[in-house]
């Protein structure tokens, strides 16, 4: 998997179909299996920047609905932001992205028991919605989740 480099200009191009105020800066972050991920900090908001390197737009299409479903559900995550047009899929520049609402934090090693209690909670939620169908099963087999690992 490679990860994708943005230039600054390349930002400010996706930005502009979005209302999330004008780019300022962006900070590339780790881990993403699919995807690679920038945190860009505009005038009005942080934003989850998220260049799609695997996924074709229809996928894409079907995991929205279902974060669509998960947000209905008051499940907390962070959600796709809307194009101005009304859509979520930027295509421009040879490349496939979606902003989401950033969400600041990390991943708490260990766990306490109050956090796993309310990672508990959220998958029950989860586990209650309804199936989306078409979806692709992920495979993620040794080759694929060691630089996974090693990346995060």
């Amino acid at each position: 998997m490679h990860y994708t480099e943005l230039t600054n200009d390349q930002v400010v191009e996706i930005l502009k179909h979005y209302d999330v105020g004008r780019f300022l800066s962006l900070q590339k972050l780790k881990g993403g299996y699919a995807n690679s991920n920038v945190k860009v900090l505009t005038t009005s908001q942080a934003v989850l920047l998220k260049v799609c390197n695997e996924k074709p737009p229809v996928i894409l299409k079907k995991q929205t609905e279902f974060l669509l479903e998960m947000q209905r559900a008051g499940i907390y995550t962070a959600y796709p932001i809307r194009k101005t047009d009304g859509t979520f899929v930027y295509q421009g520049q040879g490349i496939t992205a979606m902003l989401y609402d950033f969400l600041p934090g990390h991943i708490p090693s260990p766990m306490t028991h109050e956090q796993l209690a309310q990672v508990s909670a959220i998958q029950a939620q989860f586990h209650s919605l309804p199936l989306i169908q078409e979806l692709p099963p992920l495979a993620m087999g040794a080759a694929e989740i060691i630089p996974f690992l090693d990346e995060i």
